[in-house]
């Protein structure tokens, strides 16, 4: 890289490659986002020294996604280097030292090396209960692991009451709809199954189905809100043919999950309409396809805000 290039252009680079490695992994999965995640980390050392904590923050993201890619043994040498610098420059108890150990835990878990990961999620929670308390979030993730090890050792009740407390401070902290309170119930289930105590666990089951159908509602309901602000966008390009096709798909969506009086439904409707009326008009005329911007004014005002989606995913 040329050494006339400014530090402040140096930091940017790297910026960009680390957006740039999380799209790929988003996109094109884990091997692209490692090779450019390491470049990122690469020009960070240069800029910012071995033992900066932004650099061993980009570090660790590239430990995560070594261990998505399955390359396990590397990860594994990468999140050790980063405990070593964070220990020296942040402290063994600090947060952010906690959070590599738990990547590493996981890391040797995926390599059956199961006396390691589990001495290493020991030192994990102990330092979570104690410098974080018992219902951080962080430290309820290490509670929640511990709980599910007890399940494999076949220590049934004492999963099911860790599970159930967890269970309880998730519902306080982070609302019933949240995945990780949804992944507790299905944990406390589970161990309530292997006691025999089926109809409570079925109950579990029944309620975590529950959350998940009304957030997969919502779910659909967004996106057909999307589709048709979409729509709106390229008919005001005179991109009509798509404009249309996205408009149906909008309409088909809310008349199926709200009826064809639903409001969105007849907003679509209208949508439609207008788009067909133009094009019609265009092809009566001779007219070549042109941009039209009317038709974003007046499906808006039909529509409502572009932002009418914002029904809570709780329970």
């Amino acid at each position: 890289m040329n050494d006339s290039i400014s530090t402040d252009e140096l930091r940017a680079e790297a910026r960009r490659l680390e957006v740039e490695a999380e799209r790929e992994r988003s996109a094109h999965g884990h091997h692209r986002a490692v090779t450019t995640q390491r470049a990122a980390c690469d020009i960070l050392q240069r800029v910012l020294g071995p033992d900066d904590p932004y650099l061993l923050e980009a570090r660790w993201r590239l430990a995560r996604y070594l261990i998505q890619d399955r390359k396990l043994k590397t990860a594994e040498n990468e999140l050790r280097g980063i405990i070593e610098a964070r220990e020296r420059v942040l402290g063994a108890d600090h947060p952010s030292t906690l959070a590599a150990r738990a990547s590493l835990a996981h890391a040797l878990a995926l390599q059956n090396k199961d006396a390691a990961a589990e001495a290493e999620e020991e030192i994990v929670l102990e330092a979570r209960l104690r410098v974080l308390g018992p219902e951080h979030l962080d430290t309820l993730s290490s509670r929640s692991r511990r709980a599910n090890r007890f399940i494999i050792e076949s220590r049934y009740a004492e999963a099911e009451s860790e599970h159930r407390a967890i269970l309880d401070a998730r519902q306080r902290i982070l609302g019933n709809g949240h995945p990780d309170t949804q992944k507790s119930r299905n944990y406390l289930a589970n161990a309530l199954d292997a006691q025999n105590k089926h109809g409570e666990a079925e109950a579990h089951h029944r309620t975590a189905l529950d959350v998940l159908r009304r957030q997969i509602d919502i779910f659909r309901r967004n996106t057909y809100v999307h589709q048709i602000n979409l729509a709106r966008c390229l008919g005001a390009q005179g991109k009509y043919d798509e404009a249309l096709s996205i408009a149906h798909r909008a309409y088909d969506g809310f008349s199926r999950s709200g009826g064809l009086s639903h409001p969105k439904a007849i907003a679509a409707a209208k949508l439609i309409s207008h788009i067909e009326s133009i094009m019609r008009y265009n092809n009566t005329a001779g007219r070549p396809t042109v941009p039209h911007p009317s038709l974003v004014f007046e499906a808006f005002q039909q529509n409502g805000s572009h932002d009418d989606n914002n029904e809570s995913s709780d329970s």
